[in-house]
């Protein structure tokens, strides 16, 4: 049997009984729309499919064109700025510099929804949608692809002076202190150095010089350690991230801080009592009637802590003085002055330690008498810190 497709789209060639195994008959054709005129070469078009089973579809189907869809509106949000009044379930693409991080709405916040950025190193720990690594002694930190991190780099704290004389030493001057946000690093392992605080001089006769505290370094940033504070021999006080406050005179003038990173350390304006040292976010205190300088404050970084606090002065009560009292020490981590406070008497304290791992200057010594004020060591200043965090 032929079957004949001729010029005016009659097929013939079908009997009534249909093909021999009565797959197909000229009704079943009409029935279904298909007529000869509908068949191009061997392929079925224009006409209704009302079934087709998954077996009969064979070889790559074509493409589908987006150009003549209709009716689909853009499902995320390209922008700086997250979209106002959002939807559960509505996405952000936030191009904020240093983030380009698609984001979706949980109904009370923006989750990022993926970040290829990740990193290992120091003490890790997750808190408000970010991973934070931090630094309490020297380290790796290990990128494992490139992006950007906010960072914090704070320097060792200043220590304070010994001395040999009835007299307050200065405060030490709190470490450097360096914040940048969206700092963009590469895939390489980044060495921390974490700067210890400056260490108290050993007991002595002769007033010898304390010591600043430690640069801190990360990622090509360098904080200074701070500043020693000044005693009555020979302590000057010491210039650094903030400078140590100043002691007896001709030894009286603060300390200098290092621009962009802290303060300059407070003077010795009266007597028997010690300036406060410099605070990353403000200037030592300089000595006031019968108070000590107050150590100059530090500054609030994003996790809400304070860091690099200067310490405060200590003083001393003489036969012809009256008894001094500390001025506060620095909010970061500054040491608390000592006091002296016995008229004619041996009774020489030494100031508190700046925190650990805050930068935070040394409180400066009480120095009453002389033979306790030999043996006396003074307070060292607190060690530096670096914390890495991202979004995740």
């Amino acid at each position: 049997m032929s079957i004949v497709i001729n010029g005016s789209g009659t097929v013939t060639g079908i009997s009534a009984g249909g093909l021999p195994d009565g797959s197909v008959d000229a009704d079943t054709l009409a029935a279904n729309s298909v007529t000869a005129a509908k068949i191009v070469d061997g392929t079925i078009v224009d006409a209704e499919v009302t079934s087709l089973a998954a077996s009969k579809l064979t070889g790559a189907l074509p493409a589908i064109s987006g150009a003549a869809l209709t009716g689909i509106v853009n499902a995320a949000t390209v922008s700086t700025t997250a979209p106002s009044s959002p939807a559960v379930g509505d996405q952000w693409f936030d191009t904020t510099s240093g983030i380009a991080a698609m984001k979706v709405w949980s109904g009370s916040e923006w989750n990022q929804m993926s970040n290829k950025f990740s990193a290992t190193g120091g003490t890790e720990s997750v808190s408000g949608g970010y991973k934070y690594h931090t630094f309490t002694s020297s380290g790796t930190f290990v990128s494992e692809s490139s992006g950007s991190v906010d960072i914090l780099v704070v320097g060792g704290g200043g220590s304070a002076s010994g001395g040999s004389h009835a007299t307050g030493g200065g405060g030490g001057g709190a470490g450097g202190y360096i914040a940048q946000a969206n700092k963009a690093i590469t895939a390489q392992s980044y060495t921390i150095v974490i700067g210890a605080g400056g260490s108290g001089s050993s007991p002595n006769s002769g007033g010898t010089q304390a010591s600043n505290g430690a640069n801190t370094t990360a990622m090509g940033l360098t904080a200074i350690g701070g500043g020693n504070g000044a005693a009555h021999s020979q302590a000057y006080a010491g210039n650094g991230g903030s400078g140590g406050g100043g002691g007896w005179a001709p030894r009286n003038v603060g300390g200098t801080g290092t621009s962009g990173q802290g303060n300059s350390g407070g003077s010795r304006t009266m007597d028997r009592s010690g300036g406060g040292g410099g605070g990353a976010g403000a200037a030592g205190g300089d000595t006031t009637s019968n108070v000590t300088g107050t150590g100059g404050n530090g500054l609030q970084w994003l996790n809400g802590s304070y860091y690099a606090g200067g310490g405060s002065g200590g003083g001393s009560q003489w036969t012809d003085q009256s008894a001094k009292t500390a001025g506060a020490a620095g909010l970061g981590g500054g040491g608390l002055g000592g006091l002296g406070n016995c008229a004619g008497g041996e009774c020489s304290t030494a100031g508190t330690a700046g925190a650990p791992n805050t930068g935070g200057g040394a409180g400066g010594s009480g120095l009453n008498g002389s033979v306790t004020a030999e043996a006396l060591t003074p307070a060292s200043g607190g060690s530096g810190i670096v914390i890495v965090r991202y979004a995740i």
